[in-house]
């Protein structure tokens, strides 16, 4: 069997690349690799990654952020977390540090705050392939007894979106 390989190398102008523009906004890198994920550390932006799972339209609109929407197609609802510790609360999109992984498939966050003390939580979505669902294993490591995870979980109206919820086609 013979050996195949072929090589290709590309150059463009620096001016060019830097004059593209993206909707009139310079175009900056969002996720970085690392190893076989792409990492995005202390993002600001929802529902821009969606994850499949069955062969049909269903899909779990994930994000940079750990909130999370199902569309069905049309809107399934709004899955929520907040950090509750004594008397302080906190919605975990608003955390001190988050950090977004996506990994084929799912989306695995890391979040610490300091709700949490030195403690890390950790959040691994993925939508289910055998229905429209989706599952998420939540992990926590070092986090003061008295700190609870609440959710909140609603929203499910069958609104149909423009372009059949295209990523970036509606606002947040």
């Amino acid at each position: 069997m013979k050996k195949f390989f072929l090589y290709i190398a590309i150059f463009v102008s620096h001016d060019v690349v830097a004059q593209h523009l993206w909707h009139n906004k310079e175009r900056q890198v969002h996720y970085l690799p690392e190893g076989n994920d792409f990492v995005c550390v202390n993002p600001t932006r929802r529902f821009n990654r969606a994850l499949y799972g069955t062969n049909t339209a269903f899909r779990v609109e994930a994000g940079d952020l750990p909130e999370f929407a199902m569309y069905m197609p049309g809107m399934g609802g709004n899955l929520q977390f907040a950090l509750l510790n004594g008397g302080n609360k906190k919605w975990l999109i608003k955390a001190d540090s988050i950090k977004a992984i996506y990994r084929p498939g799912s989306m695995v966050y890391e979040i610490r705050d300091s709700l949490l003390g030195s403690g890390k939580l950790s959040l691994t979505v993925l939508a289910l392939s055998n229905a429209e669902g989706m599952v998420i294993k939540i992990g926590a490591e070092s986090i003061p007894a008295q700190v609870q995870l609440v959710w909140i979980y609603g929203g499910a109206s069958g609104k149909k979106f423009s372009r059949d919820g295209d990523i970036g086609a509606d606002p947040e």
